[in-house]
């Protein structure tokens, strides 16, 4: 059998005229066999201080009763159904593990987006301090993906879904979760998801997460950007700030600070201080530019006197040359400077 086990609750409710306002605390919940030992492949016993919030007299309220106090004075609290709760949850089946930890929040609302216009249902879902791994075989083997610190919300409306996330970390390591893959260490920092799938402009606050995404360009968009740091070996290396973002009828990619390096023996070759912006259209149009500084070593490279190289290539028929375009992509930017139908690759010698 199954056994539902909940304990430490405090109720709080006002009843008026108008609706019904109140809180309900749950210090623990716990979901087990009848006897009490742990259900196959699932633990639960990590679920702890929920909160079950309410409002439907569609005003500002604050109450005390006896030890339960709520206030509800924000926008999206005067008529609202919220759940929250801190979660560790593990899950194993077969030979791998998957565990998720922080605080989640569920609540139904009703609001009015980007501060005017009529109040519209919407579904908010906030994450904070969440943590998640997905783990395959047992140390010290084995491997291990780890996203750290994520913390975000979304909005779910009729139209689509709208929000945005971070995740402070994000690593790929055997499955203790500290030692480095044979041959391959990757890292991903200060990660940020953001998107909007309504077709519309929408801004909004939830919890302590604020976007607005009301320019047209941002009406129906998937954007991610972040910080990567690989090394592949001792073969390849690659670090640098990172965006990826598809907008309307546009993908643009877009990287700087990047570096990167090839060893072969006593070989090397690799740029330093590079940057990449590129443009791809619907019509299979595109519009590319990099540049970096050019690192080159080893026997036969004793006359090689390259410094610098710069590629551009343009087949989208704009004169960027003129009116140059800036690409950005969270917080990383780069620019298009070309000419029409331009190909070029120019290296500065030192």
């Amino acid at each position: 059998g199954i056994k539902v086990t909940v304990s430490g609750i405090t109720v709080g409710f006002v009843i008026l005229s108008t609706g019904v306002s109140g809180l309900v605390n749950v210090n623990s919940f716990s979901l087990t066999r009848a006897d009490g030992s742990a259900l196959a492949g699932l633990s639960t016993a990590g679920i702890s201080n929920i909160q079950i919030q309410v409002n439907t007299t569609r005003a500002a309220i604050a109450a005390t009763i006896g030890s339960v106090s709520f206030n509800y004075n924000r926008p999206e609290n005067l008529n609202f159904f919220a759940v929250w709760a801190d979660l560790d949850l593990a899950i194993t089946t077969g030979g791998a593990s998957a565990t998720l930890t922080g605080r989640f929040g569920f609540a139904k609302s009703n609001l009015t987006i980007n501060g005017v216009g009529t109040e519209t249902d919407v579904i908010a879902v906030s994450l904070s301090n969440v943590s998640t791994t997905l783990t395959i075989g047992t140390a010290p083997n084995g491997a291990q993906v780890a996203l750290r610190n994520i913390t975000g919300s979304f909005l779910l409306v009729s139209g689509g879904a709208a929000g945005k996330l971070t995740v402070g970390s994000a690593t790929i390591t055997k499955a203790d979760g500290v030692t480095p893959l044979a041959g391959l260490s990757i890292t991903v920092t200060n990660f940020t998801v953001a998107l909007n799938t309504t077709n519309a402009g929408i801004k909004a606050t939830i919890g302590g997460t604020s976007f607005d995404y009301t320019a047209t360009t941002r009406y129906n968009f998937l954007e991610l950007s972040g910080t990567l740091d690989l090394n592949l070996n001792k073969f390849i290396t690659l670090s640098g700030n990172f965006g990826f973002q598809k907008s309307g009828t546009e993908i643009v990619v877009v990287a700087s600070n990047v570096s990167a390096l090839l060893k072969l023996g006593s070989f090397e070759a690799g740029l330093d201080g590079g940057s990449l912006a590129l443009l791809l259209k619907s019509s299979g149009a595109v519009a590319v530019q990099a540049s970096g500084s050019v690192h080159l070593q080893g026997t036969g490279f004793a006359n090689a006197t390259a410094t610098s190289v710069k590629v551009q290539y343009n087949t989208t028929g704009i004169d960027f040359s003129g009116t140059p375009r800036t690409l950005t992509v969270g917080a990383v930017s780069a620019d298009l400077g070309m000419g029409v139908f331009q190909r070029k690759i120019h290296v500065a010698r030192g």
